[in-house]
C-alpha cells in the first residue's frame, strides 16, 4: 500500500478517511482495500489513469465542497474513492513522504458538511472523528 500511496501523493493527491487515520496512528491497521484520496481538478485525470476508472452514478455523497467524486479500480485490488477538490485549502501533514488530511482539517471538513446538509449520516460522521481525535 504505502508505493500506492507515495504514488497519490506525487499525482498531487491528500490520503483521506481510514488510510489517513491509520497513516496518523489512530487505528494499529488497515484492512479495507478502499483508499479515499481528494485531488485538485486540474489532477484528477492523473489517478483516472491509474486503474478502471468508475462513475458513480448517484454522484458524490459528501455535495460540500467536494465538486465530483469517482472511483478508480487498480489492477492489484485496490479501490481509491476519489473526491476532487481544492486541496490547497486543505490543512495537511506529509508523513514519510504521504501527504494525509490532519486531524484539525478532517473534523473542520465534516463539521461544515453537517452545518451545510445537518443529516444523520454527516452528524455520526462527525462524531466518530470527534471520538477518534479525543474531542
Amino acid at each position: 500500500m504505502e508505493e500506492i500511496l507515495l504514488e497519490l501523493t506525487q499525482k498531487g493527491g491528500v490520503i483521506l478517511g481510514g488510510v489517513q487515520r491509520f497513516i496518523l496512528g489512530y487505528t494499529p491497521n488497515y484492512t479495507k482495500t478502499f483508499i479515499d484520496v481528494a485531488i485538485s481538478q486540474e489532477n484528477k485525470d492523473k489517478l483516472k489513469e491509474m486503474g478502471r476508472y468508475m462513475e458513480l452514478p448517484d454522484g458524490t455523497t459528501f455535495p460540500y465542497p467536494i465538486e465530483e467524486q469517482f472511483v478508480v479500480k487498480l489492477t492489484n485490488g485496490w479501490v481509491l474513492d476519489i473526491f476532487v477538490r481544492d486541496v490547497s485549502q486543505m490543512e495537511t501533514k506529509m508523513i514519510d513522504g504521504i501527504r494525509v488530511q490532519s486531524e484539525a482539517d478532517d473534523l473542520s471538513f465534516h463539521q461544515e458538511l453537517y452545518n451545510k446538509i445537518g443529516n444523520d449520516y454527516c452528524k455520526e460522521k462527525l462524531e466518530k472523528r470527534k471520538q477518534i481525535y479525543g474531542l
